[in-house]
């Protein structure tokens, strides 16, 4: 239409030609910084597709989630919501592909129960408490393509509970778990409970630093002059109560928790 408009310049008035102008930049403005975000996108994610055809369907996918991050980020700056999204590797992707690829909590394999978790008599919970600013938290990781965040769960679990009895943190290897857990699946699916089992029966897990997270199963390298970390088990929470987990996180520190992703809209 835009360019029925401009060919037609000369059958409209001055003022109807300077709006219909200013459209038009508008427009090219803003297709270009939608095709700029794409391409910077591809290259700094290094995003190959098969034929023109898939990158013009992925390219709609990303304009719909780009949109939904600007309007999200709308409410954020007018006090509606209490935290800003961003693009990152994922934008894509459908929310189906997404959570496929990282919903990796394995709610239909063999479950183990862990000790009661029983709350401290008389405990009043603080208003808030900083795990990170106390310093039982390692910086963020990224699972990338690999349904392994059974082993973020866990391996971030396990660092809380060993700065609190030493007083380091140290960063454990996720690679370890999904190398050496026989219990779980590997990049497919597992549980924290399982992970922290194997821990146990292998007498320990080894530091991120010795064992490097390559996203992928591999055959199982653990060496105990690199533990980091053990464990003698797991206390268990009352499903679906939050009030219990609060109580958990005052006053044991980091918890892993399992989460269905599929229940958050994107």
């Amino acid at each position: 239409m835009i360019f029925y408009l401009l060919n037609n310049w000369t059958q409209m008035s001055p003022a109807m030609g300077e709006h219909v102008h200013q459209s038009a930049r508008l427009w090219a403005t803003y297709f270009d910084e939608e095709f700029l975000d794409w391409s910077y996108f591809k290259l700094f994610n290094e995003k190959k597709y098969q034929d023109e055809t898939v990158d013009a369907v992925r390219f709609e996918i990303f304009k719909e989630n780009r949109q939904y991050i600007a309007q999200h980020n709308r409410k954020w700056e007018n006090g509606e919501v209490s935290f800003r999204i961003d693009i990152n590797e994922y934008a894509d992707l459908l929310n189906h592909e997404f959570n496929e690829m990282r919903n990796g909590n394995d709610q239909n394999g063999r479950s183990i129960k862990g000790s009661t978790f029983i709350p401290p008599m008389g405990f009043t919970l603080p208003e808030n408490i900083d795990w990170r600013s106390l310093g039982a938290v390692t910086p963020v990781k990224n699972q990338k393509y690999c349904d392994s965040c059974w082993a973020f769960a866990a391996a971030g679990a396990l660092e809380g509970q060993h700065f609190r009895h030493t007083g380091n943190l140290v960063s454990l290897s996720e690679q370890n778990l999904l190398d050496c857990s026989v219990s779980n699946n590997g990049c497919k699916s597992g549980l924290a409970s399982r992970a922290f089992l194997d821990i146990k029966k292998e007498g320990g897990i080894a530091t991120e630093s010795s064992y490097s997270y390559e996203a992928t199963q591999k055959l199982c390298r653990l060496n105990n002059a690199t533990f980091g970390a053990s464990d003698t088990g797991f206390v268990q929470l009352e499903f679906g109560n939050e009030t219990q987990l609060a109580i958990a996180v005052a006053t044991v520190g980091p918890i892993a928790v399992s989460l269905d992703s599929s229940m958050i809209p994107i």
